[in-house]
């Protein structure tokens, strides 16, 4: 009663007792006096050290934010280094991984000074409660630093891809200015340049792929450890790399927990399934390459063909429509029609000679061997183009024999008219004898005026026919010396 404050000490009748309850209470009271200033002497020797506790705590996450800055900085320095061309990043890389675990380290060191404070609090108040979220936020922290120490573990062993997708992108880029060139170029020869040089950067492509496996092949060999009587995992590593092979991808997983070899092993995995689907592609996009020279020579040789087919279409409607008059075809059709024979000819002729000095170089250059496709390609279109060239030689022959068998018939209706003639002046002749005159020539050409006065139009058909039949273009393209015709005019 007397620690609870519910007696009365006046009540009490015994003066002894109630002197001794009397001291008791006052003992008491000193007791509970003393006893608050311990418990706050307590509570603040435990707020020091929360204090203290939580000043660690601060000064950690200070000394993580200055290493995740000096991260950030070594990450950006890394990205600007890579668009200069320059990869020698793995110091950096390494870098940023010795801050992480640092920070890890470091977060570890708070998680433990949390765990100290939830034990100065009661379990689940809201302090106590406090303390654990903040612990679940480091551990979140740590699995994130962990992940990003992989990412960089990665990205070290993916340093020779990374230089290698640098150096395609440049061939990538050149590659899209020559097509663009090409597309505007006017020649086909000019488009071939264009294409030769694209050739030549798809050969520039395989030395870089062969670096990058080459340079990941060395990682891997790096990273296998050397085990007192062998380990059969890391010898069928080796013996893949060193038989230029593809890793299993199950063997790979088997040394996850060694994340230096396993990224090794990744990279050199990706770098030679690249550089064997390169090997595969190259092939076909050279061997498109040259299908489009094939094409441009073809193409350049169609359009001067397809201009001479036009004229061609014209003059045949013009001759077409001279037979539909019952006209026969004139001597200049025939001639423009060898004319035009001749330029498909030279057309074909230039294609042919373009395509086979192309096959030549090709050949030369082991582009092409005798007897691949290209090879049995390019030998058809020589073919075909040559019997394009007999067809024209074919049709020249035609057309000049036409104009030859055209002069010939001229030349006999000559010969028949020049019988019309004579007869007809042998006629006149007589019949101005009949009549008692003398057949002399004045007299005769008087009689022929008189009675025929067509016989002007026969004497100036004769001139010009004369005329005609002693041209010695004429005599030329006939194959008549100039004594044989005099015979046959006389």
């Amino acid at each position: 009663k007397v620690r609870n404050g519910t007696i009365d000490i006046q009540k009490i009748k015994d003066e002894k007792t109630q002197k001794q309850v009397e001291e008791y209470q006052e003992n008491w009271e000193k007791y509970l006096a003393h006893k608050d200033e311990a418990d706050n002497l307590r509570q603040k020797k435990k707020q020091s050290r929360r204090d203290k506790i939580e000043l660690d705590i601060t000064e950690l996450q200070a000394f993580n934010d200055s290493l995740e800055s000096e991260n950030n900085l070594l990450s950006e320095n890394a990205e600007l280094l890579k668009e200069r061309g320059q990869f020698d990043l793995s110091g950096n890389y390494k870098q940023q991984i010795g801050n992480n675990q640092k920070q890890v380290g470091n977060i570890e060191e708070q998680n433990k000074n949390l765990e100290k404070l939830k034990k100065t609090v009661a379990e689940g108040s809201e302090a106590w409660n406090g303390y654990e979220s903040r612990i679940q936020s480091n551990n979140e922290s740590m699995n994130d630093l962990k992940d990003s120490t992989l990412e960089l573990t990665e990205a070290i062993y993916n340093l020779p891809i990374d230089k290698r997708d640098s150096r395609l992108e440049e061939y990538d880029s050149k590659d899209e200015l020559l097509n663009a060139k090409s597309e505007n170029a006017l020649s086909a020869g000019e488009k071939n340049q264009y294409s030769d040089e694209i050739i030549e950067n798809i050969k520039l492509r395989h030395p870089v792929h062969e670096d990058a496996v080459n340079n990941t092949k060395s990682t891997v060999l790096s990273n296998i450890p050397e085990t007192e009587g062998g380990n059969d995992v890391y010898d069928k590593i080796q013996s893949y790399v060193n038989n230029g092979q593809l890793i299993e991808n199950e063997l790979i997983d088997k040394v996850l927990g060694s994340p230096d070899l396993y990224y090794a092993c990744k990279a050199y995995n990706e770098a030679l399934l690249d550089k064997m689907l390169y090997d595969e592609t190259a092939k076909a996009d050279i061997q498109s390459q040259l299908s489009s020279q094939r094409d441009n020579i073809e193409s350049s040789a169609n359009e001067q063909l397809e201009s001479i087919s036009t004229d061609e279409t014209k003059l045949q409607a013009d001759i077409s429509k001279s037979e539909a008059a019952g006209l026969s075809q004139s001597k200049a059709q025939y001639t423009e029609q060898i004319r035009l024979s001749k330029e498909r000819e030279k057309a074909l002729q230039d294609e042919h000679n373009e395509l086979e000095n192309w096959l030549n170089d090709m050949m030369a250059a082991g582009e092409i061997i005798e007897g691949d496709e290209q090879y049995e390609k390019t030998q058809n279109d020589l073919k075909n183009i040559e019997a394009d060239l007999i067809n024209c030689t074919a049709d020249e022959i035609k057309f000049n024999s036409a104009i030859k068998e055209m002069d010939l018939s001229r030349l006999e209706k000559l010969v028949s008219l020049l019988d019309v003639a004579k007869n007809r002046l042998a006629g006149l002749a007589s019949l101005a004898e009949s009549h008692g005159h003398n057949a002399s020539d004045d007299l005769l050409l008087k009689q022929i005026e008189a009675s025929f006065t067509e016989t002007k139009t026969y004497k100036d058909m004769m001139e010009e026919s004369l005329k005609q039949l002693r041209n010695p273009v004429n005599l030329s393209q006939w194959g008549i010396s100039e004594d044989l015709m005099e015979d046959l005019i006389t």
